[in-house]
């Protein structure tokens, strides 16, 4: 196991070495040498520039292999300085006090070190001495110099791509004193006349030409291909964009791409819904089309990441509509999403009734979120000490503050205890503003369990949710304490309406309803179902609304109620009581632009 983590300090230090030298020492290197090699043409005859330009051949490159000897050189001092202090444990040599006996640890290698060190120095000798050859790409037609300018890489005329090479000036900087300014090379005579422009131009190019250009190549390729791996190694939102769908699908069946991320792998989230639609179709034993199921013009930047995954499409409902409904003194439509029939027909009549009379009168009795975490404590009386801890009114502030600072809107109410053994319950309550408030008041319970287990540090968290809240199950907590917005409503119908619009008796109603909805609910051992089908009417508003529909479990426990009334007592006075709706205006699907329609129909 050490001369694993030796090798691999070894391999991490060369890559960072290697990778530190070629972005810095290298470059300088080539540009010292080309600026202090090559712009020295004082001994070079005009006869001689046109046979160096029209070199078609290989032309060797001493600069890169010097270069390659000053880097191996530097390299194994650090890989041999490294190496040595990993063998402290062995001996005490360090650089400039070691023994000749004991050179380098040479009598301490193993055989695959002797092995290692032979092939790394067959390696060097080979980097270092193998020449590079660059082809030169200056070329001139016909094998002439026409005329001694230079525009795009072609000499011809009087001036230079970008710049004029005129009274010793070329481009943005002067050829003069052998200086070299703004990328210009320059002679070492004060005046550059017309024929040493041509000079002066074909030197720079040839400098430029005899630097490494093997070397800038592989240099090039390496970044293009680690750019391109670190692009497919991470989660690019346009990183498959300019691929086609058949290459996608390909990266998919190879397991490349995942198919749950496409969407955070192209802009285009429509695009993003078709291809996964196409690999779930060939997956379907029926052959399976999903040409039925529509995908298309819809804003899928509202669902991704909010309310759904692995979108595949959306399903259009038929939404009705039931009203006018006569409420504290103002009108409302009702939207309701359903593919029940006569659900809306009925509900209508209903509106229809109500508003022929005096309307329907409400009051929110109470309004607060719970969530109900289950802990473990060493014991039964640790557990009560909670309990009796949070009955103190400080103690509970304290709480309460930890609570309320997770959001600008939810606020600590009360919190219920339950104890079951060395097991407690704790039922946060809290109002979550316009939101239903899930994760609202998720976060901020969590919040507050970490501040309890500051006190209380042998309490054990099993879960955030205990069932104890209790959230989409039907409970009798939820019908007696209540959850969400806590309502009561009445109205009271004329006997004449009833017997007009509804077709029955005021009598009727008041027997079918205690009968059926109060003593057939109880013999059934009904959980807030003392209702005829509040559930229907709760769910097909909450599809319509972008509510959380498996919530209609506690918003559909209701409790209807039916008496005569008036002077006579041949009114019908009716109230529906439901101590659990769970809604919320703002957050979920409330940010699907249909729902968000139907929440705004009045």
């Amino acid at each position: 196991v050490k001369s694993i983590e030796i090798l691999c300090i070894l391999g991490v230090v060369a890559v960072i070495v290697n990778y530190l030298v070629s972005i810095s020492f290298v470059p300088a290197a080539l540009s010292l040498y080309a600026e202090l090699s090559h712009v020295d043409g004082s001994t070079r005859e005009g006869q001689n520039l046109e046979e160096d330009i029209n070199e078609t051949g290989h032309v060797s490159n001493p600069v890169v292999q010097q270069v390659k000897m000053i880097m191996s050189l530097g390299l194994a001092m650090v890989h041999v300085h490294l190496y040595m202090s990993c063998l402290k444990q062995k001996t005490s040599l360090i650089l400039g006090n070691f023994s000749s006996d004991n050179f380098f640890g040479l009598p301490n290698m193993s055989t695959e070190q002797v092995v290692t060190v032979t092939l790394a120095l067959i390696f060097a000798a080979k980097y270092i001495f193998d020449n590079d050859y660059v082809r030169t790409r200056t070329r001139t037609m016909n094998g002439t110099i026409p005329n001694g300018t230079l525009i795009n890489g072609d000499l011809k005329n009087a001036t230079v791509a970008n710049g004029h090479a005129q009274n010793g000036s070329v481009g943005n900087g002067h050829l003069q004193n052998g200086a070299v300014s703004n990328g210009g090379y320059g002679k070492m005579n004060g005046e550059v006349s017309a024929a040493s422009e041509v000079d002066g131009i074909t030197i720079a190019r040839k400098a430029l030409f005899h630097i490494g250009e093997g070397l800038q190549e592989k240099v090039t390729a390496l970044v293009n291909s680690a750019t391109m791996a670190a692009k497919s190694a991470t989660n690019d939102n346009s990183n498959l964009d300019d691929d086609t769908d058949e290459e996608i699908l390909k990266k998919i069946e190879s397991r490349v791409v995942a198919v749950h991320q496409l969407e955070k792998k192209l802009t285009d989230l429509t695009r993003a819904v078709k291809i996964r639609r196409m690999v779930v179709e060939k997956k379907l034993k029926n052959g399976g089309e999903l040409n039925n199921l529509p995908y298309d013009s819809y804003d899928y930047s509202k669902v991704i990441g909010s309310c759904c995954e692995n979108v595949i499409g959306y399903m259009p409902l038929p939404v009705g509509v039931a009203g006018p409904l006569l409420l504290d003194g103002q009108i409302y439509h009702v939207p309701m999403a359903t593919v029940e029939g006569c659900l809306v027909a009925s509900t209508n009549r209903g509106c229809r009734a109500l508003a022929s009379s005096d309307g329907v009168r409400s009051r929110v009795l109470a309004d607060g979120m719970t969530r109900g975490p289950a802990v473990r404590f060493p014991s039964a009386l640790q557990a009560s000490d909670l309990k009796e801890w949070l009955s103190d009114e400080d103690n509970f502030e304290g709480v309460k503050k930890t609570f309320d600072s997770t959001s600008r809107f939810a606020r600590l109410k009360k919190i219920q205890c339950a104890i079951a053994g060395r097991l407690m319950f704790l039922r946060f309550q809290a109002t979550t503003g316009d939101a239903m408030g899930m994760n609202m008041i998720s976060k901020g319970t969590e919040r507050a369990l970490a501040y309890l287990q500051d006190h209380f540090p042998e309490m054990e968290i099993i879960s955030i949710s205990g069932n104890y809240c209790t959230d989409k199950k039907a409970a009798a907590i939820n019908w007696i304490e209540g959850r969400g917005k806590s309502v009561v409503c009445e109205a009271i119908i004329p006997a004449n309406v009833v017997t007009k619009v509804l077709k029955t008796t005021v009598s009727a109603l008041v027997d079918v309803n205690t009968n059926k909805n109060l003593v057939g609910s109880a013999i059934a051992g009904s959980l807030g179902g003392f209702n005829a089908h509040a559930a229907n009417i709760v769910t097909a508003v909450f599809l319509a609304t972008g509510q959380d529909a498996a919530q209609n479990i506690g918003s559909s426990q209701c409790m209807t109620l039916m008496e005569k009334c008036g002077p006579t007592q041949e009114d019908l006075y009716m109230s529906c009581t439901m101590p659990s709706v769970e809604v919320g205006t703002v957050g979920g699907g409330t940010v699907l632009p249909p729902q968000a329609a139907c929440l705004e129909v009045r």
